[in-house]
């Protein structure tokens, strides 16, 4: 009655789909694009009407759902940061991605998105029992009866993390005001420029990777006057597109 998996995992769905809709008849892909159209309307909150829904259902949220195995409630992603296009595309079809988060020294989860609250482009409130602040300089902050005691044998790591109950995770964020926590990068993976900018990369990447020819790009330029992207291409749309 659930999926649980990693961003890419919903990235290759997605992709699978719109590759089987690129080679569908033209009525086909027409029905598709007025039925997730359909979808993002209704997402916003506009009234799309009761027989619209129904077709759409019928002819393509019921058939995007029995391929996720018919009695699907809802799916469940972690492990990386999920793109808020993937959570998108997967509601307008009828089916609600709940991104979570957290780390193994947390066991494991922090906060996660609920069916009956969650905001795309975060990770959800808190869990019950787990508090979540944001540091000065950005860092998450969390102490529960759920995180670690220490690392085995390593006090020096332990005390590097671990600060008047508080556990340090590295990661960078915001909470708004309804309690919704929002991942922006990595601490460590801030990149300091020559004139010094420092620059979280993450967000940037995320923003190239929208493009349907760009597979992957890793941000760098420590200590350059500016920042460069490394990009691995999509080879076959880029093969189609030359």
């Amino acid at each position: 009655t659930f999926v649980l998996g990693v961003p890419r995992f919903f990235e290759k769905i997605r992709a699978r789909v719109l590759e089987a809709v690129s080679k569908a008849s033209p009525f086909r892909r027409l029905l598709f694009s007025w039925a997730l159209d359909l979808g993002r309307r209704r997402r916003s909150g506009e009234s799309v009407g009761r027989l619209a829904h129904f077709i759409a259902d019928r002819l393509v949220y019921s058939k995007f759902k029995s391929r996720l195995g018919g009695r699907v409630r809802f799916c469940v992603s972690g492990g990386a940061p999920l793109p808020k296009e993937i959570a998108e595309f997967f509601a307008d079809l009828g089916v609600i991605i709940l991104e979570g988060y957290g780390l193994t020294e947390t066991s494991p989860v922090i906060s996660v998105n609920r069916e009956e609250a969650y905001r795309f482009g975060t990770v959800g409130p808190a869990l019950p029992g787990v508090d979540i602040r944001i540091s000065v300089d950005g860092e998450i902050l969390t102490r529960s009866g759920c995180v670690m005691r220490g690392y085995y044998n390593k006090p020096q790591e332990t005390e590097e993390v671990l600060k008047d109950g508080w556990f340090h995770t590295g990661d960078l964020g915001s909470i708004d005001a309804q309690g919704f926590l929002r991942i922006t990068g990595r601490k460590k993976e801030l990149i300091c420029t020559s004139g010094g900018k420092k620059v979280s990369p993450r967000p940037i990447e995320e923003e190239l990777e929208k493009d349907p020819l760009i597979l992957r790009c890793v941000l760098h330029g420590e200590g350059k006057r500016f920042i460069t992207a490394l990009i691995v291409p999509r080879r076959a749309e880029l093969e189609i597109f030359a």
